[in-house]
């Protein structure tokens, strides 16, 4: 549980339930960085949010099938890898499109987004852990359909 997903307290249930330990966690009334950790987190949050609305964004072409980041995207990572799986008829524009689109949101993070292009046909199936950008979750190579994203 993070400072910033919780207004009170939190029960022992609910601490096991949502962070896998049995200790109570919760703001203290008493502690002086209570208030600017709360802003930092709520800053970190919408910072990340942007980042993803803005790969969303990227990607959101209607010869992309699917697009994935293939890990979960930590607090200290400055490269990212993205998989994006496309029509054969767009295979040999797709990749410099892309990285067009990209170059504003690698400046604006500081990051390097990997991009890896496939066609349906040579496409890896989407890993368990990896954070879906775009498509459906099925088409991905696995059973539950998702709908598709739809750029803010």
């Amino acid at each position: 549980m993070i400072l910033h997903d919780v207004d009170g307290p939190v029960s022992v249930t609910d601490a096991a339930s949502n962070a896998g330990r049995a200790q109570k966690y919760g703001p203290s009334e008493d502690v002086s960085l209570t208030a600017p950790l709360g802003e930092l987190f709520r800053t970190e949050r919408q910072r990340y949010e942007e980042l993803l609305r803005r790969l969303r964004e990227a990607v959101a072409l209607p010869e992309i099938r699917n697009a994935w980041l293939r890990e979960s995207l930590g607090p200290d990572q400055r490269t990212l890898e993205l998989d994006v799986v496309t029509d054969v008829k767009a295979f040999g524009w797709i990749d410099p499109e892309l990285r067009t689109r990209l170059a504003q949101t690698e400046r604006r993070f500081d990051i390097i987004v990997e991009l890896n292009a496939f066609t349906q046909a040579d496409g890896p199936e989407m890993p368990q852990d990896a954070l879906l950008l775009w498509g459906a979750w099925k088409d991905a190579g696995h059973g539950a359909a998702i709908r598709r994203a739809q750029p803010h």
